[in-house]
């Protein structure tokens, strides 16, 4: 697994010269995601909510909430099946 340009060990067919590998699985997957967690300017932002079974029955990771007009990217989300309030943890979407 490559994570940054790297040395091809193949070499390249056309120019057996050319040692350059910059088609890593980090820069196809990964280096978005990455780079946008580490970014000093993405916050964290917790919020409590009651969010409808609808929601929490179909939400993944890549959905993103619209709150007061600012677009945010899930972290992480705790429900209580109790009482039905959920903790919200929100990373700034860039």
């Amino acid at each position: 697994m490559n994570f940054n340009a790297e040395q091809n060990e193949w070499g390249s067919l056309e120019n057996p010269a050319d040692t350059g590998f910059t088609n890593s699985l980090f820069e196809a997957y990964y280096k978005n995601y990455i780079t946008s967690v580490f970014n000093p300017s993405n916050r964290i932002t917790k919020v409590s909510a009651y969010l409808p079974l609808k929601i929490l029955l179909n939400y993944t990771l890549a959905d993103r909430f619209i709150i007061g007009g600012h677009s945010y990217k899930i972290n992480s989300i705790t429900t209580n099946l109790g009482t039905g309030k959920s903790e919200l943890e929100l990373l700034n979407d860039l």
